[in-house]
Order: structure tokens, then C-alpha cells, then sequence
């Protein structure tokens, strides 16, 4: 009897948990619900714009993985929603100046440069931008340097020393483990399987990344040098010395303006509104301020601007990635409202499946005979699979660090069978009706013909992916073939070997949209239709690929979930030809 009461009594302790949970989730659900009605915001007088580059910035706006037990209202404004934001407070006559934030930025060099040069007009209207931080971080200070002036905590650092690439490299310890990862790949410069079959970067792979990275810190130097007033030569010698280690020296080397604490850098910016020294500041957030965009309704005819952000892969997808089935749905939605005249897509992905980019190619084939013009935008990333799904527009245009082409192919299949019969003692039998019945088994290896097949398969996928841009660009297939090979140019390469037409940000794709479908007057239909946190949330919860799992894994993880992910996506090929860049690039 005491057993029964004591399984009773933590029954219904667990019953009182769960329904705690529920009520929190209750409670969570209704202030979402509640705060989806509130009003815009009023700006008054003498207000500064608050810009914080240290903050996730995708390409669209909530287009992220987010935290799935936030039910908060704020979004998480896109690039182009901040751009927008920018260039309605130049000329906002509320706002006096912009407070800029920049202690990092997570934003790779073309996202960068785009911010910046938005915030460099909002000075030609000649109000102020002026930037503090505790510590600045090397690409935090690439945002900071087109302030007016840049302020230093006395305790800070700011980092300054160039760029560099560091690959991670698996194959000692998948030797280790007795496991071979069998590679097939199609261009010598394509070295996105590198890390799986070597321990250090290829003769090949060191060519295209010293000339990657040696182009995006020129472009880096140039902007500091200017907005700084200093000579390339003096910022580069200042990297290579290293000689900023404190406050001081940076304040000697010339890239700061002064040092001093948060509220001292609040009373220089209350003496630029004219506000007495010591009065809070009417500050007026990023979030806050983009509920006072507004869009001309009136205006009928419209530009579809398709937002492909993320790996290219199979399916649905998730925030944050191009899942065929998912964008096949955005392009056929634009071909069928007759209201939108012209599609711009946004592509900003280091590619992926060869097979899903295959089909989103198709759509966009589709929605040219349909009499409607696509122009590509390229962000940071428009390589492989991000290459194939643009080559067919009527025009592309990157910006000069866009990383693109990687026009090659590859797969991969590991072989576990050193670890199963050497390393554990496990041992496999079969018997086939036919010579291939037991397909590809990691547990069995390969043969050699499989493994022949395999590369037919890759040099087929490639053969393809050359007409397809021959076809597309007008170019001799040949021609495509000397500059593809796997191969990685900047935007500004790409322009000179004919891959992109113009060099210009998304409003200049945009605009060139129009004029091919003849609309003077036009809005625009952003796709895909982001949902809030809390609908993301609803429909994880529903779904068996819920992104719950990764996203408590990549906060327990840290920096280390990019090692992890790249394994696991490494594993999750299953032999498929995939089209992606060799690396993801991170300023740091």
C-alpha cells in the first residue's frame, strides 16, 4: 500500500510540473499574442538611432534559426530591412545622428561593405554617427571606422592584424577510428572534401584562398583608409607590427578618437543635440524604428524579391536554408500573381545539393518563359549550387567581395569497414542475386567499379553544371572549363571573367529589374513569408525534424558546433553530388 501511494503521489507531482510547463508556455503564447497589437512608435525631436552591428544580421529579416522558447515580438531585422531603416533617418528630421554599436559584427566583408556604405550616406546628410565600445573586434572595427568619431573604454582592446583562414582537417582521426572517406570530385580547385582525404590545404586550395583573403583585406584596408584619413601602407605596417595592444596605442596608431567611459561618450553625444549634459538620451532602437516604414500600398505593380539565404538543400528546409520543395512554392507564387512584373533573387548560400539546386534552376527557367524578368543579387555567397541557381538570369550582379563560382562537383561515402572488422571485431557475410545487389554499405566499402561509377557520376554532374553556365552566360563551354575547376573568385574576379554583369548591391538589382520590366512606379513582395518565433515554435513542435535538438546543441556547444555540424553534414551526404564552396568564411 505505501508503494501505491508513493507511485500516486509522484504522479501527480508530475502532472503538476507538466501543467506548470503548459501554463508558462500559456503565459509565453498570450503576451506574444498580445504584443503582435501593439502601435507603431512615435519618434520625437533630438532622437539618435540606436545601430547595433553586434547582433545576428541575416539577409531577411527573421530568416534565422531562433530561439524556440522566445516569445519575444522583437524581430530580427535583415540586412535590407536595416539598410531601409538607415535611409529613412537620413532623412527623418527627428533624428539627429546614429549611436552605432559595433563592438563585433557576425556579418561576412560583402554584408559588411553594403552596412557601411549605407551608413556613409546617412553622413552626407551631414548628421553624426559616433561609435563606443568596451572592446572592438577586428570586424567590428571595420563598422566602427566610418563613424565621425570612435570612442574606447580606458580598459578596452580593439584587435588589429590582418586576416587568415584557418581550415580544420579530419582525416588523422578518421584513420584513427578506421574509417576511409571514399571522395569523388570533379576540378582540381575543388577542395570542399580536403579536410576528409588530407591533413593540410592543397597546392591548388592555398592558391585560390591566399587570393580570396589577400583581395577581402585589400578591400579592408582601402575603406579604413579612407574613413581614417591614414595611408594603405601606415594601416597595413600597423597589422603587421601588431602594435596595438591597449587603449593607448590605438589611440596613437589613429584609430580611435578618444578614451573614455560609456556615460562621458552619452554626454558628448547629448553636447551634438544641443541636451544638457546628463540627460538621458531619447535613443530609439533598430526594432523600434523600422515599425515607422512604411509602403505605399496604392502602388499595384510589384517586384518579387526572392530571398534564397543558406545551404541548398532537399525538402522543405528550415529557417535559414533553401529546401527546393520550399522555394519552388516562392517562385511559382511569384509567377502566378500577375501583379509582380519582375523577380530579383537574392542568393546568398554556399550551395548544396546538386539535385535541389537542379530543380530551384528549373523554376527559375520557368518563370523567364512565363515573360517575367529574374535578375540575381549576390550576397556574401553565390557559389556552386548559389552559382547554378543564377547562372540562367537575364542579369547578376555582385558586390566586389561576393565569394563565388566554385563551379565543380563532388560526393563522398565513408567506409566503416577498418573499424568494424579491425577495430570492434566485426565481421560481414552476404549473399546477391546480382553483382551490385548490395548497393553502397559503409560497412562493406566499396569496389573498385563502384568507385569508378562514382566518378562518372561526378565528371556527368560537372559536364552539366558547365552547360548550364555556357548556356546561361553565352560562353564557349571550353571558356567555363578553364575558369570553373572548383575554383572560387571574388565578385570583382567574376566581373572580369565574365561570370556576374554588373557590380551593385540588391537596391541596384532591384532597379534594374524594373527597368527590364518597364515599371516606373512599383512595391515590393518579399518571399519567403518569414514566421515569428512563436509560430516556429508551433510547428517544430510538430515536426519530426524539429530544429528544438540543434539549436540547444549549438548553444551547449559553443564554437565548437561548426566542427560538429561540418561532420555531421559530411555524413548525412549518403553519396549524393553535392555543389557547395570548399569553406565557410568567418572575419575575425
Amino acid at each position: 500500500m505505501n508503494q501505491f501511494f508513493k507511485f500516486l503521489l509522484a504522479s501527480l507531482l508530475g502532472t503538476v510540473v507538466a501543467l506548470g510547463l503548459f501554463a508558462l508556455l500559456g503565459v509565453g503564447i498570450l503576451g506574444s499574442l498580445a504584443s503582435m497589437g501593439e502601435t507603431k512608435v512615435n519618434i520625437s525631436d533630438n532622437s539618435v538611432l540606436v545601430v547595433n552591428t553586434s547582433t545576428i544580421i541575416p539577409d531577411r529579416t527573421n530568416n534565422v534559426q531562433m530561439d524556440p522558447f522566445s516569445f519575444s515580438d522583437d524581430k530580427i531585422l535583415g540586412l535590407s530591412d536595416i539598410q531601409k531603416c538607415i535611409e529613412q533617418a537620413a532623412e527623418d528630421e527627428n533624428i539627429d545622428g546614429i549611436y552605432l554599436k559595433a563592438s563585433s559584427a557576425s556579418l561576412p566583408m560583402a554584408s559588411a561593405s553594403s552596412l557601411r556604405a549605407s551608413l556613409e550616406k546617412f553622413k552626407e546628410s551631414g548628421k553624426f554617427i559616433i561609435s563606443y565600445a568596451d572592446n572592438y573586434s577586428q570586424n567590428g572595427y571595420y563598422m566602427a571606422s566610418v563613424a565621425d568619431s570612435i570612442y574606447l573604454n580606458p580598459a578596452g582592446s580593439l584587435e588589429f592584424r590582418g586576416f587568415s583562414a584557418n581550415l580544420t582537417f579530419f582525416k588523422k582521426m578518421l584513420d584513427k577510428l578506421g574509417v576511409k572517406m571514399e571522395v569523388f570530385y570533379a576540378g582540381k580547385f575543388k577542395s570542399a572534401t580536403e579536410p576528409y582525404r588530407l591533413e593540410k590545404m592543397s597546392p591548388e586550395n592555398k592558391i585560390q584562398v591566399r587570393d580570396m583573403i589577400t583581395e577581402l583585406y585589400d578591400d579592408f584596408i582601402e575603406d579604413i583608409a579612407v574613413s581614417r584619413d591614414q595611408t594603405e601602407d601606415q594601416l597595413k605596417n600597423t597589422a603587421n607590427q601588431h602594435l596595438i595592444w591597449n587603449p593607448e596605442q590605438a589611440l596613437t596608431a589613429g584609430l580611435v578618437d578618444g578614451i573614455m567611459y560609456k556615460q562621458d561618450v552619452k554626454n558628448m553625444i547629448n553636447e551634438n543635440l544641443g541636451i544638457e549634459a546628463g540627460k538621458k538620451i531619447k535613443s530609439v532602437s533598430m526594432n523600434d524604428y523600422f515599425t515607422t516604414i512604411k509602403t505605399d500600398l496604392s502602388v499595384k505593380d510589384k517586384i518579387a524579391v526572392i530571398y534564397a539565404e543558406g545551404s541548398i538543400v532537399a525538402g522543405k528546409g528550415q529557417a535559414g536554408s533553401i529546401g527546393d520543395e520550399a522555394y519552388i512554392k516562392h517562385i511559382q507564387k511569384a509567377i502566378d500573381d500577375k501583379k509582380v512584373k519582375a523577380i530579383v533573387l537574392r542568393v546568398n548560400s554556399p550551395g548544396g545539393s546538386a539535385q535541389a539546386s537542379e530543380n530551384i534552376l528549373n523554376h527559375i527557367k520557368l518563370a523567364k518563359e512565363k515573360g517575367k524578368p529574374v535578375v540575381v543579387s549576390m550576397g556574401d555567397y553565390a557559389a556552386s549550387g548559389g552559382y547554378y541557381i543564377s547562372a540562367e538570369a537575364d542579369r547578376i550582379f555582385a558586390q566586389d567581395n561576393t565569394i563565388t563560382g566554385s563551379i565543380g562537383v563532388f560526393l563522398m561515402f565513408p567506409s566503416a569497414k577498418e573499424l568494424m572488422e579491425e577495430k570492434i571485431g566485426i565481421t560481414f557475410d552476404t549473399i546477391k542475386t546480382a553483382r551490385f545487389s548490395t548497393g553502397l554499405n559503409p560497412q562493406m566499402g566499396i569496389s573498385a567499379q563502384e568507385g569508378a561509377e562514382l566518378q562518372m557520376l561526378a565528371d556527368h554532374v560537372y559536364d552539366q553544371f558547365l552547360t548550364v553556365v555556357s548556356e546561361g552566360r553565352g560562353m564557349d563551354k571550353e571558356a567555363v572549363n578553364e575558369i570553373a575547376q572548383g575554383r572560387v573568385w571574388t565578385g570583382k574576379k567574376a566581373l572580369e571573367i565574365g561570370l556576374v554583369d554588373e557590380i551593385g548591391d540588391l537596391n541596384q538589382a532591384i532597379a534594374a529589374a524594373a527597368d527590364l520590366a518597364g515599371l516606373e512606379k512599383y512595391r515590393l513582395k518579399n518571399l519567403p513569408v518569414v514566421k515569428d518565433p512563436l509560430q516556429t515554435l508551433l510547428d517544430d513542435l510538430q515536426q519530426k525534424d524539429s530544429q528544438i535538438a540543434s539549436n540547444i546543441l549549438e548553444q551547449e556547444l559553443g564554437v565548437y558546433y561548426d566542427v560538429f555540424k561540418s561532420l555531421k553534414e559530411a555524413s548525412q551526404t549518403k553519396s549524393q553530388v553535392m555543389m557547395r564552396i570548399p569553406f565557410d568564411i568567418t572575419i575575425e
